[in-house]
């Protein structure tokens, strides 16, 4: 309530204000707003949820292990992928970014280097998802993990059947 004057008096181009509003963000907020009440809140929870599945499922499939271990207590806009032995961050993150997909290391600090984190939230689509699958496997195979390749984005497909999104 507090930007809503400076706000009404930037647009009324009558420039009285304690700082520089961040119009930008303001405005970000707006389409976002916008873009959830087009989808719906209950479709936007579902398409958050078979996002989810489908990703925990492909790393699953890869045979990484995740934390937290209970999906019942898991979230559905992140997954935090624990690195196989013998990857380090330092490696893997690179090698993801080469593909164009950006992930981040763990926060957690008595085990942020043993993990790494996906979200799966806001606009992602399934398209999305499998490209970082895809970009997960290819950074895995070229440092040395052994798996069967395609094996993730395989997992991802069959999960993704489960939910009908259209």
């Amino acid at each position: 309530l507090k930007w809503l004057p400076v706000m009404q008096a930037h647009e009324a181009r009558q420039f009285d204000y304690f700082a520089t509003p961040a119009i930008n963000l303001i405005r970000a907020l707006k389409i976002s707003l916008n873009q959830i009440v087009e989808e719906g809140i209950e479709n936007r929870f579902r398409r958050h949820l078979a996002l989810s599945r489908v990703f925990k499922a492909a790393m699953t499939a890869l045979e990484l292990d995740q934390i937290p271990v209970r999906e019942e207590v898991a979230a559905h806009t992140l997954s935090a992928v624990r690195y196989p032995k013998g990857i380090q961050a330092s490696d893997f993150l690179p090698r993801v970014a080469q593909e164009g997909v950006v992930i981040s290391g763990g926060l957690l600090p008595p085990i942020k280097q043993e993990y790494f984190r996906v979200g799966h939230m806001g606009n992602i689509s399934f398209g999305d998802l499998i490209g970082t699958v895809s970009a997960i496997e290819k950074a895995l195979h070229s440092l040395g993990y052994q798996f069967a390749v395609g094996s993730g984005v395989a997992a991802a497909q069959r999960a993704y059947q489960e939910f009908d999104l259209a």
